[in-house]
This record gives C-alpha cells, structure tokens and sequence, in this order.
C-alpha cells in the first residue's frame, strides 16, 4: 500500500514552508485517509448488525476483514458481504443499498410457486413420452369413460332392501306383510319408468308338474294385477313361473318334513331389468338356513339364467297344458307378459346349443314336433333384431343363427 503511518510532511523536515504540490499531496493522503477511515466504519457497522446464522458465511466475513484497506471499488459493493440471505442461496443483485438487507427477505418466497410449476410440468411430459402416438385417442376414449364414472358417484344412491313374497297356498297371497313389500315396488317403477320387472314365482312339491308350473304363473299374476292397478303399466311386467324346481330349503330334513320348506320355498322374487345407469341400488334378500337345511337348487337358481343359455319351447296355450314330458325333463317353466294372454312352456336350460338340438329331437319320440329353440340373455328371450350383436359377443350363438331358417 501506498499509504504509510507516516505523514509526508515529517520526511522532509529541512524546508519549512511546503511547495504546493506537496500541500496537494498532503491533500490527496488526508482525503485517502478520510476514506480508510469511514470503509473501517462500515465494516464494524456491518459486524454489529449483521449476525448471520451459517458458520460459513461469518468465515468469509473475517477473511475480507484481512484484504487491504484501501482499494478501488466503492462502499456500495461492500454490501455484498453484509446482505447475506438465511437460505444458502447466492444474492444476484451486487449494487444494493444497506436499507434494502431487511426488505430483500420475501422475495425467496414468491419464486416457491414458480417451484412447483417446474416440479408438476415435467411429470406430464414423462407420461405424454411413454405412451405412443397410436393409443392417444383410446386414452381419450377411456377419460371420457372414466369421467362418466366419477360423476354417477357425485349423484345420491337410493338404496332399497326387498324381500321376496312369501305366500300359503291356502292363503291370500295379499296380505298385510306382501303389501309392505309391493309397495316400495310401485314406489321404484313409477320413479323410473324405463325399469321393466320379472316376477319369478315359486312352490312347494304339492302334486303334478304340470299343477305346480300353472299354480305358480297364477300367483305371479295376482301380484301382476296388484301393481298394475297402482299405476304400472302391463307392458312392464314379465311372469315366470318355475314350479317346484328350485327350492331354497330341503323338503326333508333326518326323514322327517321340513316345516321350514313350506314356509320359504313358496315364494315370489323380483328381478328389476335396465337399471344399470340408474342412480339405484337393490338388493332382494333371501332368508337365512343353516347350512344342512339348504337345498343347492335354490342356490343355483340365482346364477342359472346368467349370461346365454337355451331353453326349448313345447307349448303356447290358452291353458294349462298337460303332457308326460313335463315329468320327464328337468327345468320346466312357464312364461308370459302380463298383457298376453297365452302361456309358453318350455323345457330344459343349456349353455350349449348342440345340447339344446340334442333334447328337441328326443321330444320326437314322444310325438312333439313343434319344439323348438329359444335363446337367453339373463333370462330374457332375445329379439331378432339383437342377433347380430349377440353373434359377435358369443360363439355359441352363432350355432344358432347358422341353423334358423
């Protein structure tokens, strides 16, 4: 450093007035000294106010507290070592005034959004790389899908418990207790007019098969005409009736009847169709047995109709119809729309077409030409119109759509 401890003025003690350069010397070391003096004042200003709280930073403090001096940058760039954050981030401004070490403190915290962003943006562009231009539009497909989805939850879900009608043979089967449940019935339909309902009646093994389908199909008809005369309309109601072929309690139970039987295998169920895309729930409960009391008809039965099955038509009357193949093949049932007036019989349930073309030519042996082949689809007879649809969702059926004439 040019600057000593000693005054020029002392070096040349043999004159004693001074030149005027030597006054404007004297003048530049004075001003010089001026200077040191006040950078001294703004480093121990500095060490006063500013106390950081990283170890690191204070270091690099004592380290400019060494350098020389005087130099040659100005007093405003010693805030560099002054302003120092309390996150270890480096501060970008140089030139900052000390008024602004304090108010310089919330900037850190508007750039945390812009954080985030950054952090979101690129995990879509991972997803947009890893799947191929080809499957887009099936994505598009599937949001849609999925959006359709989401909003049925936000919709409020009416739930509703039935239990099926359980009726005495030498009773009313409107009772009271068959009422309760009939009602929530007409509530359901005429709050949604596109539902349509199966009444699946059941009985006790009380005589001739014969007997027993036509027995049944006539109780699913007095429930029938209840619910129409409550504002249903006859279009919407399907009759089935199943004789004694799926009963849900043993008839007998150690050699003994099972008075359970009696009570719970004459019954009536309900199976509501087209509710699928309906803000509803239903549930049909069965009635509880131990384990040894259950028949696995009855369990079967639940399950049976599902899906594609054949059936083979016998009969369409105005009656009851009486034959001796009804005695001899399993799966007898009776069927109508509450608004026809004639009664379909048929026999058999198979999942197979050839099995189903096997039974119609036995029943030539017993003089039954006219038999022929209906199929399913959940227990609904399947329309002309639908076949096409149905041959792409199921290879068995087109077995039967190559053999209709």
């Amino acid at each position: 450093p040019y600057v000593t401890s000693t005054p020029i003025d002392q070096k040349n003690t043999g004159s004693k007035a001074a030149s005027p350069e030597k006054k404007k010397l004297k003048k530049d070391v004075n001003d010089q000294n001026v200077a040191v003096s006040q950078k001294t004042s703004v480093k121990k200003e500095a060490k006063v106010i500013d106390t950081p709280k990283n170890k690191e930073n204070t270091k690099a403090k004592k380290v400019k507290k060494d350098k020389p001096l005087v130099q040659k940058t100005p007093p405003e760039k010693e805030v560099k070592v002054i302003d120092i954050p309390e996150k270890n981030e480096p501060t970008e401004t140089k030139k900052v005034k000390k008024e602004t070490l304090v108010i310089d403190v919330p900037v850190q915290q508007e750039t945390t959004p812009e954080k985030e962003i950054k952090f979101v943006e690129p995990t879509k562009n991972k997803k947009a790389k890893k799947k191929k231009a080809s499957t887009k539009s099936k994505k598009t497909k599937k949001q849609k899908r999925a959006t359709v989805k989401e909003t049925i939850p936000n919709k409020k879900i009416t739930e509703y418990i039935l239990n099926p009608v359980f009726y005495d043979n030498n009773k009313e089967i409107i009772n009271p207790e068959s009422r309760k449940e009939l009602d929530i019935v007409v509530r359901i339909m005429k709050q949604y007019p596109q539902i349509k309902l199966h009444l699946k009646a059941h009985t006790i093994e009380d005589g001739m098969e014969a007997v027993d389908l036509y027995f049944t199909i006539k109780r699913a008809e007095q429930i029938g005409k209840f619910l129409a005369e409550n504002g249903i309309d006859k279009s919407r109601i399907y009759l089935k009736g199943y004789g004694s072929n799926y009963p849900i309690a043993k008839v007998e139970s150690g050699g003994k009847p099972n008075k359970i039987a009696e009570k719970v295998n004459s019954r009536i169920e309900f199976e509501f169709k087209n509710i699928d895309n309906l803000p509803i729930k239903i549930d049909v409960i069965q009635p509880y047995l131990v384990e040894y009391l259950r028949d696995s008809r009855g369990e079967i039965f639940n399950t049976v109709e599902d899906g594609l099955s054949y059936r083979v038509q016998v009969a369409n009357v105005g009656q009851m119809y009486q034959n001796q193949i009804l005695l001899l093949y399993n799966d007898g049932m009776i069927e109508r729309g509450l608004e026809e007036t004639n009664y379909r019989y048929t026999l058999g349930l198979y999942e197979s077409y050839i099995d189903a073309q096997d039974l119609v030519k036995d029943l030539k042996n017993y003089d039954v030409t006219g038999a022929f082949i209906v199929p399913y689809i959940d227990g609904v007879r399947i329309d002309k119109k639908d076949y096409k649809f149905y041959t792409k969702k199921y290879e068995d059926f087109l077995n039967y759509t190559q053999n209709q004439k």
